[in-house]
């Protein structure tokens, strides 16, 4: 085996690589909206043990610190929410708000320097863990979308070796890079598909994913 077959076939295992190998996707928290609920605030003398003490056991603090009903069906002990004009919010502490469904207040903002309170209509989310249904629904979602970005090279004479020939309704033209090369997109070819013409026989077949594509011809 020549040395020049070599180097293309390292080339080529290269290529197969990068194009097979899977991102690792993590199950992520989703944001979920749960509606508009009523919004009130109150001071550290309010809380339910003696100082800053929060029915959790945590210290109350400004900024991350808030009370639920304990009827509330979603936001638990624990869980994460994001209050319209108060951010992002820990459920740490919980009471008793009166009339849950009919028009009280839902949750109150912990606020160290509370002057006046105040009752607000706000739009509110939960921070939940995914659901196993939706994680899968997720990664097929992200594999079909690396399928439509992986292409196949086929070899084709008369091209410069810095040459490809795309389908327009992929890549119209500039330049496009794959495999640690950048490759002049010399013209297009309707009904290629996901097919890139290059002048390398020893890549035909070979599956690359394209990194960038760009507009200009190759410097």
């Amino acid at each position: 085996m020549t040395k020049r077959r070599i180097i293309a076939v390292g080339l080529v295992l290269c290529l197969v690589m990068v194009a097979v190998t899977p991102s690792v996707a993590k199950r992520k928290k989703v944001k979920e909206y749960i509606g508009k609920w009523y919004v009130s605030t109150y001071k550290p003398h309010d809380s339910s043990q003696n100082g800053h003490g929060t029915s959790s056991g945590r210290r109350a603090k400004s900024g991350r610190t808030v009370a639920v009903d304990h009827r509330n069906p979603k936001a638990k002990m624990g869980t994460w929410v994001h209050i319209q004009g108060f951010g992002k919010l820990r459920v740490e502490d919980v009471g008793g708000f009166g009339s849950f469904n009919g028009g009280r207040r839902a949750f109150d903002v912990f606020r160290e320097n509370w002057e006046k309170g105040g009752l607000w209509l706000k739009k509110c989310w939960i921070y939940r863990r995914e659901t196993n249904k939706e994680y899968k629904h997720r990664l097929a979602n992200e594999r079909k979308k690396r399928q439509q970005g992986t292409f196949i090279l086929r070899y084709a004479e008369k091209l410069l070796p810095h040459q490809v020939v795309t389908d327009p309704k992929y890549i119209s033209g500039g330049c496009v890079s794959f495999g640690g090369g950048w490759f002049e997109v010399k013209k297009t070819r309707k009904g290629l598909g996901n097919v890139i013409l290059c002048a390398c026989e020893y890549l035909d077949g070979a599956k690359v994913r394209l990194d960038m594509v760009e507009e200009g011809a190759v410097g």
